[in-house]
């Protein structure tokens, strides 16, 4: 499937989509999580500020019902002006996204939220036109204005938390190879990590980050694997042991060779940045340079 069609599928599903280049990768989602966050921002101070009035007709109407604070508070029309624009402004996101739940037949906390705070709404200016018509004066603008106002604080919060875990990923995949000398036709040759094949000879040499996942065929040396398991010392490596994409290489000088042993290119860091990126938070990570070992890609994964 190529790019084109999968961002087409995730516009279909109402999200916004765009095909980048490796090189724009980082800097077009950081551009993105910047710009959710200052949308949910933007939402929720509009509808902090027009609810926060009709939480203090709702504390007037409990402690001083008499007052002309209560009395300017309580007013219908002027909760219905305080909760419309929270309702179809800073709510519509709501409605927006149970529009596209609905239609693939699916249901989520936004459907929630719209058919709560619109039952409340309508209720609300139903009392307002004809109160008297139906008997009743209480009105529930506060109750879905202020529902709105706490899920989009929950929304900005959740949007800071992601924009924090964008930034690790960046300096995870900081730590990534972006080449890997490779033995073609009896000579090492500098390719690109993602051209490494399952099989290929993978020289690594002292100072170097691995750039796959492998197993050390020849050589000796010590890598550092702090990054994937907190271990400050530095880890012996040598025939048959398994150096991962990212361990740095820290003794012995000369070059050792691996053999490749994962099934795919994409090392085991980049798919630990890959799955924190979709929330999964697990996932092996990748080791910043083996020691000078011989890496064989000959097992899959």
């Amino acid at each position: 499937v190529d790019s084109s069609t999968l961002a087409q599928a995730v516009e279909d599903a109402g999200y916004g989509a765009r095909v980048l280049t490796e090189e724009r990768a980082a800097e077009g989602i950081e551009e993105a999580r910047r710009r959710e966050l200052l949308q949910w921002r933007g939402r929720l101070l509009l509808g902090a500020a027009l609810s926060l009035p009709l939480l203090g007709a709702m504390v007037a109407d409990l402690w001083a019902p008499h007052g002309a604070a209560a009395r300017l508070l309580m007013n219908g029309w002027l909760q219905l002006a305080l909760a419309t624009p929270v309702q179809f402004v800073a709510g519509w996101t709501f409605y927006r996204d149970s529009y596209f739940n609905l239609r693939t037949r699916n249901a989520n906390m936004s459907v929630l939220v719209a058919l709560g705070t619109t039952a409340a709404y309508l209720y609300s200016l139903a009392v307002v036109l004809w109160g008297r018509r139906i008997g009743t004066t209480a009105t529930y603008f506060e109750t879905s204005a202020l529902l709105i106002t706490l899920v989009l604080l929950g929304k900005f919060l959740e949007a800071a938390a992601k924009g924090r875990a964008s930034a690790a990923i960046g300096r995870l995949i900081g730590l990534q190879a972006r080449t890997a000398r490779v033995v073609r036709d009896g000579r090492p040759t500098d390719i690109p990590v993602a051209e490494v094949r399952v099989g290929d000879l993978v020289i690594v040499r002292p100072g170097e980050k691995v750039p796959v996942d492998g197993e050390v065929t020849e050589g000796r040396s010590a890598v550092d694997e702090s990054m994937l398991t907190g271990e400050s010392m530095p880890v012996e490596k040598a025939p048959a042991r398994l150096p991962r994409l990212g361990a740095e290489s820290t003794q012995r000088p000369g070059p050792a060779p691996c053999r490749n042993a994962s099934a795919y290119s994409r090392p085991s860091g980049r798919t630990a940045s890959a799955m924190i990126s979709t929330a999964a938070a697990s996932g092996r990570c990748g080791l910043s340079g083996a020691s000078g070992a011989w890496m064989s890609q000959g097992r899959s994964r």
